[in-house]
Protein backbone atom coordinates (compact mmCIF):
# COMPACT_ATOMS: atom_id res chain seq x y z
CA UNK A 1 0.00 0.00 0.00
CA UNK A 2 1.25 3.47 -0.87
CA UNK A 3 0.55 6.52 1.34
CA UNK A 4 0.23 9.85 -0.42
CA UNK A 5 0.82 12.94 1.77
CA UNK A 6 -0.06 16.53 0.93
CA UNK A 7 1.29 19.46 3.03
CA UNK A 8 0.32 23.14 2.92
CA UNK A 9 1.61 25.33 5.72
CA UNK A 10 0.53 23.73 8.95
CA UNK A 11 -1.89 21.43 7.17
CA UNK A 12 -0.99 17.84 6.31
CA UNK A 13 -3.35 15.38 4.72
CA UNK A 14 -2.87 11.76 3.55
CA UNK A 15 -4.55 9.13 1.42
CA UNK A 16 -3.51 5.65 0.33
CA UNK A 17 -3.58 3.56 -2.83
CA UNK A 18 -2.72 -0.04 -3.61
CA UNK A 19 -0.10 -0.94 -6.17
CA UNK A 20 -0.14 -4.52 -7.50
CA UNK A 21 3.05 -5.64 -9.20
CA UNK A 22 2.61 -8.71 -11.40
CA UNK A 23 5.47 -10.96 -12.33
CA UNK A 24 6.54 -10.70 -15.93
CA UNK A 25 4.86 -13.30 -18.17
CA UNK A 26 7.11 -16.29 -18.76
CA UNK A 27 6.77 -17.99 -22.15
CA UNK A 28 5.42 -21.50 -21.63
CA UNK A 29 3.17 -24.11 -23.22
CA UNK A 30 0.91 -26.98 -22.23
CA UNK A 31 -0.17 -30.13 -24.09
CA UNK A 32 -3.46 -31.94 -24.55
CA UNK A 33 -4.49 -34.77 -26.86
CA UNK A 34 -7.75 -35.80 -28.51
CA UNK A 35 -9.47 -38.14 -28.45
CA UNK A 36 -8.60 -39.39 -24.99
CA UNK A 37 -8.90 -43.02 -26.13
CA UNK A 38 -8.77 -44.91 -29.43
CA UNK A 39 -9.56 -48.56 -30.20
CA UNK A 40 -7.84 -50.37 -33.07
CA UNK A 41 -7.85 -53.94 -34.37
CA UNK A 42 -4.43 -55.53 -34.06
CA UNK A 43 -2.52 -54.94 -37.29
CA UNK A 44 -4.27 -51.62 -37.95
CA UNK A 45 -3.50 -47.98 -37.17
CA UNK A 46 -5.16 -45.00 -35.50
CA UNK A 47 -4.48 -41.30 -34.91
CA UNK A 48 -4.57 -38.67 -32.16
CA UNK A 49 -4.24 -34.88 -32.31
CA UNK A 50 -1.51 -33.51 -30.02
CA UNK A 51 -2.54 -29.92 -29.22
CA UNK A 52 -0.22 -27.10 -28.07
CA UNK A 53 -1.58 -24.27 -25.89
CA UNK A 54 0.88 -21.35 -26.03
CA UNK A 55 1.25 -19.13 -22.95
CA UNK A 56 3.09 -15.89 -22.20
CA UNK A 57 4.00 -15.21 -25.79
CA UNK A 58 5.56 -18.62 -26.36
CA UNK A 59 6.36 -19.06 -30.07
CA UNK A 60 8.88 -21.91 -30.13
CA UNK A 61 8.68 -25.17 -32.04
CA UNK A 62 7.76 -28.28 -30.02
CA UNK A 63 9.43 -31.64 -30.64
CA UNK A 64 7.23 -34.63 -29.83
CA UNK A 65 7.88 -38.18 -28.68
CA UNK A 66 5.65 -40.97 -27.35
CA UNK A 67 6.29 -43.74 -24.83
CA UNK A 68 4.27 -46.66 -23.49
CA UNK A 69 3.65 -48.27 -26.88
CA UNK A 70 3.04 -52.03 -26.80
CA UNK A 71 5.43 -54.44 -28.52
CA UNK A 72 5.41 -54.17 -32.29
CA UNK A 73 3.65 -50.79 -32.36
CA UNK A 74 5.20 -47.58 -33.67
CA UNK A 75 4.28 -43.93 -33.21
CA UNK A 76 5.05 -41.05 -35.58
CA UNK A 77 4.21 -37.33 -35.39
CA UNK A 78 3.49 -35.04 -38.33
CA UNK A 79 4.75 -32.36 -38.29
CA UNK A 80 7.62 -32.86 -35.87
CA UNK A 81 8.76 -30.44 -34.58
CA UNK A 82 5.48 -28.52 -34.65
CA UNK A 83 5.58 -24.75 -35.07
CA UNK A 84 1.79 -24.43 -35.28
CA UNK A 85 -0.61 -25.48 -32.55
CA UNK A 86 -1.01 -29.20 -33.25
CA UNK A 87 0.62 -32.34 -34.57
CA UNK A 88 -0.93 -35.66 -35.60
CA UNK A 89 0.26 -38.80 -33.83
CA UNK A 90 -0.21 -41.97 -35.91
CA UNK A 91 0.08 -45.26 -34.03
CA UNK A 92 0.57 -48.34 -36.21
CA UNK A 93 0.25 -51.82 -34.72
CA UNK A 94 1.58 -55.16 -35.99
CA UNK A 95 -0.10 -58.54 -36.35
CA UNK A 96 1.97 -59.61 -33.33
CA UNK A 97 1.09 -56.63 -31.11
CA UNK A 98 -0.60 -57.89 -27.92
CA UNK A 99 -4.19 -56.99 -27.17
CA UNK A 100 -5.07 -54.85 -24.16
CA UNK A 101 -5.30 -51.28 -22.91
CA UNK A 102 -2.15 -49.15 -22.93
CA UNK A 103 -1.49 -45.64 -21.56
CA UNK A 104 0.66 -43.65 -23.97
CA UNK A 105 2.64 -40.68 -22.66
CA UNK A 106 3.12 -37.88 -25.19
CA UNK A 107 6.06 -35.57 -24.43
CA UNK A 108 6.69 -32.19 -26.01
CA UNK A 109 10.06 -30.45 -25.64
CA UNK A 110 11.06 -26.90 -26.56
CA UNK A 111 14.37 -25.64 -25.25
CA UNK A 112 14.41 -26.18 -21.49
CA UNK A 113 10.65 -26.71 -21.37
CA UNK A 114 9.20 -30.23 -21.29
CA UNK A 115 5.49 -30.95 -20.98
CA UNK A 116 3.47 -34.18 -21.13
CA UNK A 117 -0.04 -35.47 -21.68
CA UNK A 118 -1.46 -38.98 -22.00
CA UNK A 119 -3.95 -40.97 -24.06
CA UNK A 120 -5.23 -44.54 -24.00
CA UNK A 121 -4.74 -47.08 -26.78
CA UNK A 122 -7.00 -50.15 -26.77
CA UNK A 123 -5.97 -53.02 -29.06
CA UNK A 124 -8.45 -55.77 -29.91
CA UNK A 125 -8.01 -59.07 -31.76
CA UNK A 126 -9.29 -59.42 -35.33
CA UNK A 127 -12.53 -61.29 -35.85
CA UNK A 128 -12.05 -65.06 -36.01
CA UNK A 129 -11.48 -66.33 -39.54
CA UNK A 130 -14.20 -68.33 -41.27
CA UNK A 131 -15.57 -69.13 -44.70
CA UNK A 132 -18.79 -70.26 -46.31
CA UNK A 133 -19.63 -72.07 -49.56
CA UNK A 134 -22.39 -71.55 -52.08
CA UNK A 135 -23.08 -73.12 -55.47
CA UNK A 136 -24.73 -71.54 -58.48
CA UNK A 137 -26.92 -72.32 -60.14
CA UNK A 138 -28.61 -74.33 -57.41
CA UNK A 139 -29.81 -76.89 -59.97
CA UNK A 140 -28.62 -78.10 -63.36
CA UNK A 141 -30.36 -80.41 -65.84
CA UNK A 142 -28.26 -82.53 -68.17
CA UNK A 143 -28.90 -85.34 -70.66
CA UNK A 144 -27.21 -88.69 -70.12
CA UNK A 145 -23.66 -88.46 -71.44
CA UNK A 146 -23.45 -84.68 -71.17
CA UNK A 147 -21.80 -82.48 -68.55
CA UNK A 148 -22.93 -79.71 -66.21
CA UNK A 149 -21.01 -76.97 -64.43
CA UNK A 150 -21.51 -75.10 -61.16
CA UNK A 151 -19.65 -72.10 -59.78
CA UNK A 152 -18.45 -72.60 -56.20
CA UNK A 153 -18.19 -69.28 -54.35
CA UNK A 154 -15.97 -69.17 -51.27
CA UNK A 155 -16.86 -66.24 -49.01
CA UNK A 156 -14.13 -65.39 -46.51
CA UNK A 157 -14.60 -63.47 -43.28
CA UNK A 158 -12.38 -62.24 -40.47
CA UNK A 159 -8.76 -63.31 -40.81
CA UNK A 160 -9.40 -66.45 -42.88
CA UNK A 161 -6.84 -66.75 -45.70
CA UNK A 162 -6.33 -70.52 -46.10
CA UNK A 163 -6.80 -72.42 -49.35
CA UNK A 164 -9.96 -74.57 -49.44
CA UNK A 165 -9.87 -78.19 -50.64
CA UNK A 166 -13.13 -79.21 -52.31
CA UNK A 167 -14.90 -82.56 -52.73
CA UNK A 168 -18.38 -83.70 -53.76
CA UNK A 169 -20.55 -86.65 -52.81
CA UNK A 170 -23.95 -87.90 -53.96
CA UNK A 171 -23.00 -88.39 -57.62
CA UNK A 172 -25.08 -90.85 -59.63
CA UNK A 173 -23.48 -94.01 -60.98
CA UNK A 174 -21.05 -93.43 -63.83
CA UNK A 175 -20.70 -89.71 -63.17
CA UNK A 176 -17.39 -88.06 -62.36
CA UNK A 177 -16.59 -84.66 -60.87
CA UNK A 178 -13.66 -82.27 -61.05
CA UNK A 179 -12.95 -78.89 -59.45
CA UNK A 180 -10.81 -76.18 -60.99
CA UNK A 181 -8.84 -74.97 -59.17
CA UNK A 182 -8.56 -77.35 -56.23
CA UNK A 183 -7.44 -76.37 -53.61
CA UNK A 184 -8.96 -72.93 -54.22
CA UNK A 185 -7.83 -69.58 -52.85
CA UNK A 186 -10.68 -67.86 -54.68
CA UNK A 187 -13.77 -69.30 -56.32
CA UNK A 188 -13.79 -72.67 -58.11
CA UNK A 189 -15.72 -74.39 -60.88
CA UNK A 190 -17.28 -77.84 -60.46
CA UNK A 191 -17.81 -79.89 -63.62
CA UNK A 192 -19.97 -83.05 -63.57
CA UNK A 193 -19.54 -85.51 -66.45
CA UNK A 194 -22.23 -88.17 -66.89
CA UNK A 195 -22.00 -91.48 -68.76
CA UNK A 196 -24.56 -92.08 -71.49
CA UNK A 197 -24.59 -95.82 -70.91
CA UNK A 198 -24.28 -95.97 -67.12
CA UNK A 199 -25.66 -92.84 -65.47
CA UNK A 200 -29.34 -93.36 -64.61
CA UNK A 201 -31.97 -90.70 -65.03
CA UNK A 202 -33.17 -88.94 -61.91
CA UNK A 203 -32.68 -86.03 -59.53
CA UNK A 204 -29.61 -86.10 -57.30
CA UNK A 205 -28.62 -83.87 -54.39
CA UNK A 206 -24.89 -83.25 -54.48
CA UNK A 207 -23.13 -82.39 -51.22
CA UNK A 208 -20.11 -80.16 -51.78
CA UNK A 209 -17.58 -80.00 -48.95
CA UNK A 210 -14.80 -77.46 -48.44
CA UNK A 211 -11.98 -77.96 -45.94
CA UNK A 212 -9.43 -75.29 -45.03
CA UNK A 213 -7.75 -73.73 -42.02
CA UNK A 214 -9.09 -76.48 -39.76
CA UNK A 215 -12.67 -75.65 -40.77
CA UNK A 216 -15.18 -77.73 -42.76
CA UNK A 217 -18.12 -76.14 -44.54
CA UNK A 218 -20.73 -77.66 -46.89
CA UNK A 219 -23.28 -76.61 -49.46
CA UNK A 220 -25.51 -78.51 -51.86
CA UNK A 221 -26.69 -78.42 -55.45
CA UNK A 222 -29.11 -80.50 -57.48
CA UNK A 223 -28.25 -82.48 -60.61
CA UNK A 224 -31.14 -83.65 -62.80
CA UNK A 225 -30.27 -86.31 -65.40
CA UNK A 226 -32.66 -86.83 -68.30
CA UNK A 227 -32.59 -89.13 -71.32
Amino acid sequence: MLTITGVSGALSRTTSVTLVVNAALVPDFSLSATPASQTVVRGGSTTYAANISRLGGFTGGVTFSVSGLPAGATGTFNPNPATANSSTLTVTTAATTPTGSFVLTITGVSGALSRTTSVTLVITAPAAGDFSLSASPSSQTVSQGDSASYTLSITRSGSFTAAVTLSVSGLPAGATASFSPNPATGNSSLTINTNEQVTPQGSYVLTITGVGGGLTRVTSATLVVTD
